[in-house]
């Protein structure tokens, strides 16, 4: 049996298992006819779930620069992969549509944030360690 502890996961694994995860939805919604709004609500989806995940594993790592170092890297990568999934699924294009530069630019804020706040945490904790000893 596959025992994965998700705390050993790398950025690189989060973010294979987020294209494949694309992939099966643009692949649904172009087997479906699904070509409207809907299609890059679905497939944008597995990115925001990339940006909840990464961050909170990310307090887990005993050398947290490198491990946000290929978060961004791989960030940037899976939105590239968003964005041509939704231009070739979707009636939308990317450019004319106000609303995903909008929701482009929230989801970039959230994962700055939640990152932020996991160093603060993680900072947190290892003082609450020393405090300890």
């Amino acid at each position: 049996m596959l025992n994965i502890n998700p705390k050993d996961t790398t950025p690189i694994q989060q973010g294979l298992f987020s294209v494949a995860f694309i992939t099966v939805i643009s692949l649904c919604c172009l087997l479906f006819g699904v070509r409207s709004m809907l299609s890059w609500s679905m497939i944008m989806s597995p990115f925001i779930l990339f940006c909840c995940y990464n961050p909170i594993i990310g307090i887990f790592k005993q050398k947290p620069i490198p491990y946000f170092c290929v978060s961004v890297i791989i960030l940037i990568i899976l939105a590239m992969y968003v964005f041509l999934s939704g231009n070739f699924v979707s009636d939308f294009s990317y450019k004319e549509t106000q609303e995903l530069h909008l929701i482009a630019a929230l989801i970039t804020v959230f994962y700055v944030m939640l990152n932020m706040l996991c160093i603060v945490f993680r900072v947190i904790l290892h003082l609450l360690v020393e405090a300890d000893k």
